[in-house]
């Protein structure tokens, strides 16, 4: 069936009404009586108010991915775009699908690797020597990639002497000196006291290289012990070392 034409009232050149006609094609009916205040609209586009002017029609929503969005000038039609490494865009007939890259750079974490202690172990030494268990090695992926270095120690002194500790990459001493060091603790009703000690570092190898890092320790006098009071072998503790490896 045929599209109906609709009638309006019919005047002459004096505004003087003469009966019914149909509209012409380039006629239009104004908003403020119920029209569009348009003779055509765009194909595929979407209808925005114009107040009581023609309504306005945006540009065709055709190509894959297109929205309206909003701004200070009137919505507009766009796409929404990704960024490289970071956020993916993907468009179809209908559809956007948002996701994370697979190539996503910047804060990642590559591996992580941990040495766990739970034994006892002791020490006499008056210079640096290794933690017994706190010793990891890790493969950096890159030249660019930073470690992220977290140990945390029980340690406890059968003296009241000082103690220091510090981190080691291969041979080279990286977080603390004979500088930093830790007073051992003062004696109570049955055992000396237990220190909990936790260090976070971030190191840059430079390297793609397998790089060992470990926990030293010295004392100053008396023996110090790990995961344990100064006197008391059954009050114990578990200590760890923690590789992150940081993508640039």
């Amino acid at each position: 069936m045929a599209d109906k034409v609709p009638i309006r009232a019919a005047y002459n050149g004096s505004s003087a009404l003469t009966g019914l006609a149909t509209f012409a094609s380039s006629e239009t009916i104004g908003v403020a009586h119920g029209g569009t205040g348009a003779t055509s609209l765009t194909d595929n586009g979407i209808l925005v108010g114009n107040a009581t002017g023609a309504i306005q029609v945006t540009s065709a929503l055709t190509t894959n991915g297109q929205v309206v969005v909003g701004g200070t000038s009137g919505p507009a039609v766009a796409n929404i775009a990704g960024t490289a490494n970071e956020v993916d865009i993907t468009n179809g007939d209908g559809t956007i699908t948002v996701g994370l890259s697979s190539t996503i750079s910047g804060l990642k974490i590559n591996q992580c690797v941990q040495a766990y202690q739970a034994s006892v172990t002791s020490t006499t030494s008056t210079s640096m020597t290794d933690i017994s268990g706190l010793t990891k090695n890790i493969t950096p992926s890159s030249v660019l990639s930073q470690i992220l270095i977290m140990v945390d120690v029980y340690v406890s002194n059968s003296g009241s002497n000082t103690w220091w500790a510090q981190l080691v990459r291969d041979s080279t001493t990286i977080g603390g000196d004979t500088n930093d060091y830790i007073d051992g603790g003062g004696a109570n009703a049955s055992a000396y006291n237990r220190n909990r000690v936790s260090v976070i570092y971030i190191d840059s190898p430079a390297t793609t290289q397998e790089t060992t890092y470990k926990a030293q320790w010295k004392c100053d006098g008396n023996t110090l012990y790990l995961n344990r009071t100064g006197a008391v072998d059954t009050r114990g503790g578990t200590s760890s070392i923690t590789l992150m490896e940081v993508l640039a």
